[in-house]
C-alpha cells in the first residue's frame, strides 16, 4: 500500500454524524485533510511520488527527471532521448516523413500510435472496451482499467478522513 495526504474544502450536508456540529458543518465549508491509500504496482516514483500507468514510464521518468542520464542527442535541435526507438522516431520529425497514412482520409503521421488515435477518434475504428459494472464504453483498454480502479474497486482505493484543519 502507498499513501499520500490530500487537503481539500468540503461542504457537509445535514446528515452529519456529529450532531453538536450539525449546523456549523451544514452551512460552512471546512478544510479537511485525508489520506488516500492505493495498491502500489511498482509504477510510483519513490523520489517524487508521481504515478505512472506502466513501470517503463516510471523508469523513464526517474532517468529523465531525477538522474538526467540521456543516451541519445539530436544533432538538429539538441533534444535528449533515453531510448534509441524514441530518438529514431524523433528524427522523422526533422525529415518531415510521415510513413503512417490514414486509408480513409489524407492525414498522415510520423508515429503509428498517432494514426491509431486518429482512426479511433475521427473514423470510430478500433476496439471498444466495455465496463461490465456500469456498461460504459472506452476506446482504450488502459482507460477502462483506470475507470475500474477509480469507480468500482473499493478494496484498492479508499479515503480516510484524518482531521479538520480549520473552519473558513
Amino acid at each position: 500500500m502507498y499513501g499520500f495526504r490530500l487537503n481539500y474544502i468540503a461542504q457537509f450536508n445535514n446528515d452529519c454524524v456529529y450532531s453538536d456540529f450539525q449546523y456549523i458543518l451544514s452551512t460552512v465549508p471546512v478544510y479537511i485533510s485525508v489520506i488516500i491509500f492505493f495498491k502500489d504496482d511498482g509504477n510510483i516514483c519513490e523520489v517524487c511520488g508521481k504515478m505512472f500507468s506502466s513501470k517503463q514510464g516510471m523508469q523513464e521518468h526517474k532517468i529523465s527527471e531525477h538522474t538526467k542520464e540521456y543516451k541519445f542527442k539530436c544533432g538538429q535541435c539538441e533534444k535528449d532521448f533515453l531510448s534509441r526507438t524514441r530518438f529514431k522516431s524523433h528524427l522523422l520529425l526533422h525529415l518531415n516523413e510521415k510513413p503512417f497514412a490514414c486509408n480513409k482520409c489524407t492525414k498522415a503521421y510520423v508515429h503509428k500510435k498517432d494514426l491509431q488515435k486518429h482512426k479511433l477518434v475521427q473514423h470510430d475504428e478500433g476496439e471498444k472496451f466495455k465496463c461490465d459494472d456500469c456498461n460504459s464504453f472506452f476506446s482504450y483498454k488502459s482507460t477502462l482499467k483506470r475507470h475500474i480502479e477509480a469507480k468500482h474497486k473499493k478494496d484498492n482505493i479508499f479515503m480516510l478522513p484524518l482531521q479538520f484543519m480549520h473552519h473558513v
